[in-house]
């Protein structure tokens, strides 16, 4: 059996999750309304990521160009990570697109 995730528009996700900016480095990327969000993989970004509970990691995906925000670590397909507030308890994708 498969776990079909929750799929969120992003200012649900937003709302309800709370994306942190990086405190690492300012200028990675994916401002979702408080500062840019993207934590590398590597360096003082793995340090911090270090730091923090699993359930308030997700990690944006590429597939075939199109990005998502999908719940914990992935490795596959993956362009960063995003700590957040709010912990997740289930999977939850989010789709970054313009619809």
């Amino acid at each position: 059996m498969s776990i079909v995730p929750e799929i969120l528009k992003i200012d649900a996700w937003i709302d309800r999750y709370k994306p942190l900016a990086n405190p690492v480095d300012p200028h990675c990327g994916y401002d979702f309304g408080d500062g840019c969000t993207l934590i590398e993989t590597y360096g003082d970004h793995l340090a911090y990521l270090a730091t923090i509970p699993d359930e308030r990691i997700w990690t944006i995906v590429e597939n075939d160009e199109v990005f998502s925000v999908v719940s914990g670590r992935c490795h596959v397909n993956r362009v960063g990570h995003v700590v957040t507030t709010e912990p997740w308890d289930h999977d939850v994708e989010v789709p970054l697109d313009d619809d």
